[in-house]
């Protein structure tokens, strides 16, 4: 009897520790909706295109964002950033325009997204959706079965945060 105990005991640790080590690990993503920037040391702000010899000679259209999907259903909105600095990007602030297909406003919204990026790298980002009520798709994703608004985006970067790989002088 004790063995069939012991047994038993053996098969639902093997059973929860399967499941346990079977479930999907997610990347931690921090995106907060923030009034100011936070720069740690060492990283420096840019926030402008308009000065060619400010901002250590770099600029917003360094990052680039591509692949945005949001289908009506999802609870989430997906895109791509890709960093083509020589710098690691801690942060960016971000606008994003949802506009009707003849480009009318539906809604704006302001998002910082602290997450490193490595200098020429992307990496994908997942932020809940402005579509609470799910009435509208993204004009490129899968058409829905039901009645849904389509709708196109614009994603501007406002400011991001790069730290330099070279040391800091003192």
């Amino acid at each position: 009897m004790t063995k069939r105990v012991i047994f038993c005991l053996l098969a639902l640790m093997a059973i929860y520790s399967a499941s346990v080590l079977s479930k999907r690990v997610k990347t931690n993503i921090e995106v907060e909706v923030s009034d100011s920037i936070i720069v740690n040391n060492g990283s420096f702000v840019v926030s402008t295109d308009a000065c060619e010899t400010c901002n250590h000679g770099y600029s917003l259209s360094q990052i680039v964002f591509s692949g945005y999907d949001k289908t009506i259903s999802s609870k989430i909105e997906s895109f791509f950033i890709t960093n083509k600095t020589d710098c690691l990007l801690e942060s960016v602030t971000i606008e994003i325009e949802y506009l009707t297909t003849d480009s009318l406003q539906l809604h704006k919204r302001y998002e910082r997204i602290a997450y490193p990026i490595p200098a020429g790298e992307t990496r994908k980002i997942d932020i809940r959706t402005w579509d609470k009520q799910n009435s509208f798709y993204y004009h490129l994703s899968i058409k829905p079965r039901r009645q849904a608004t389509p709708f196109m985006v614009k994603i501007t970067p406002l400011s991001c945060t790069l730290r330099s790989s070279m040391p800091q002088s003192k």
